[in-house]
């Protein structure tokens, strides 16, 4: 074999070698890729469960407050009485990332004196109506809530007087169904800026939903309640902080998510989680 010939096939040799090695390279890229796109896609889908079975929890306590209500009657129940329904549960170990359970109440501004002077006489004496803004229409009141050490600041709260709280709060009477407001700020929590939530389930005088949303407005007289802190209520969910980079927005506006929180220990060049 000549020198040029054995320059050719030594030349051939190391295209091949060079050829193999790039298909070798792009296919453990693509193999990577597709373990590493699966595995997100697992770790998405099992932290929206949690996330899912942990809204589902809150339920229940919202459940037990309006069971509550309900047998003490509309106008019945009491400070001492709302506080002993808290005595059987433990909010931090049942429901964590809660700050609480609670109940508001609607109170047209024509009965707004009433009010004032029956809560004053029955259960709070220093009971005040206090607002996040201006609202000339009926109020929703906080007028319960447990444990209330940590939630004091919210006793007596009208949450129609803030949007985000007000839309909640209507769409779970008119629906008949749990809501969870937009992003809000808890005046019991005021260091995590747009960070919490309520979640609420609507009260009817009537045994079961009436059917219309003009029945549901008649009979709806308030609503059983919870404040969630987002991390709270994440801390529970066994995340792995060194494999996830969660972002939740929100969608109450479709067109329009709003990104409220980013967790995020994994390398940047990871894609987020992203739950709606």
């Amino acid at each position: 074999m000549s020198y040029k010939n054995a320059s050719k096939l030594g030349l051939f040799i190391l295209l091949i070698g060079v050829t193999l090695s790039a298909v070798a390279a792009w296919w453990v890229q693509r193999t990577n890729t597709q373990t590493i796109a699966q595995a997100l896609q697992e770790n998405t889908e099992q932290i929206s469960a949690n996330i899912i079975n942990r809204m589902t929890l809150y339920q229940y306590g919202l459940r037990g407050v309006l069971g509550t209500i309900v047998a003490a009657g509309e106008h019945n129940i009491s400070r001492a009485g709302f506080g002993r329904y808290s005595l059987i549960r433990d909010v931090d170990q049942e429901f964590p990332g809660a700050r609480g359970f609670g109940f508001i109440r609607r109170v047209a501004r024509a009965d707004e004196v009433n009010f004032l002077t029956r809560v004053r006489q029955h259960s709070w004496p220093d009971f005040t109506i206090h607002q996040l803004g201006p609202n000339n229409g009926e109020r929703y009141v906080i007028e319960y809530i447990e444990p209330v050490e940590r939630n004091q600041a919210s006793i007596g709260l009208d949450v129609a007087s803030e949007s985000h709280r007000k839309q909640a709060a209507d769409a779970a009477l008119l629906s008949g169904k749990v809501r969870l407001s937009a992003p809000i700020t808890l005046v019991q929590a005021e260091g995590k800026t747009s960070q919490s939530f309520l979640i609420l389930l609507p009260i009817y005088r009537t045994i079961s939903v009436p059917k219309t949303e003009t029945e549901r407005l008649s009979a709806g007289y308030g609503w059983s309640f919870a404040p969630l802190v987002t991390n709270e209520v994440l801390a529970g969910l066994a995340l792995n902080h060194k494999m996830t980079k969660l972002l939740l927005s929100d969608v109450t506006q479709a067109s329009d998510p709003i990104p409220f929180l980013k967790l995020s220990m994994m390398p940047r060049h990871y894609p987020p989680i992203t739950i709606k």
